[in-house]
């Protein structure tokens, strides 16, 4: 089964996300970097061995043209904004996506740099054009980079999880298709949650 690897909660503003997130925690997330072209700029915090929750958000250095960046420019408000999992065969998991006549897009290279120089390298994958959109996870090979968690803040323990669909029962099947354990409630409207443990207690976070 496909793991969670991190989860992605977009904020407007990374410093103010860095702030929010310790006043709800009690855990300081810590700068992780940019990513190049992208439009992005994110904050780590771990969630134990080879998870993370990543505060993302745009980078104002960077131009926000259709990529991810603009995305996150669009959102009305701070939330979570979708999840990855761990993927050690890409190739795999794209002829699997195809059988099961779903979009498959990559795997592709991606990089970026840490405050301490350390560049990160991983592999990406996408089944995006559904009608699920971003509650379909992408996926993630790190290679050999040393996992985000492991250098990211510590503190946080991740308790629950869970999307939610009106068309539960298809989104589910296609997570079972893919081997994605995560769990799957109907819902009048499409949502994740996540509820977390820190220092100042449980807190939830949702899309």
């Amino acid at each position: 089964m496909l793991a969670i690897d991190h989860i992605l909660w977009a904020v407007p503003d990374l410093e103010e996300g860095i702030e929010t997130l310790e006043k709800i925690s009690g855990v300081r997330a810590v700068v992780g970097g940019r990513h190049p072209g992208r439009g992005t700029r994110n904050a780590l915090a771990s969630l134990g061995e080879d998870a993370y929750l990543e505060v993302i958000s745009v980078d104002p250095d960077q131009s926000l043209e259709n990529n991810l960046g603009a995305t996150i420019n669009a959102m009305q408000h701070a939330g979570l904004f979708t999840f990855a999992v761990q993927c050690p065969n890409l190739e795999e998991l794209g002829n699997a996506a195809t059988a099961g006549g779903l979009p498959f897009r990559g795997p592709e290279d991606w990089s970026r740099k840490q405050p301490d120089g350390h560049e990160l390298h991983w592999r990406l994958a996408f089944t995006e054009g559904t009608k699920f959109g971003h509650l379909l996870p992408f996926y993630i090979d790190w290679l050999n980079s040393r996992h985000p968690s492991r250098t990211a803040a510590r503190g946080l323990s991740l308790l629950e999880f869970e999307v939610a669909h009106p068309e539960r029962e298809e989104l589910a099947s296609i997570y079972k298709h893919l081997g994605i354990d995560v769990l799957v409630r109907r819902s009048d409207r499409p949502s994740i949650r996540a509820l977390l443990r820190g220092p100042a207690g449980e807190f939830v976070l949702n899309s």
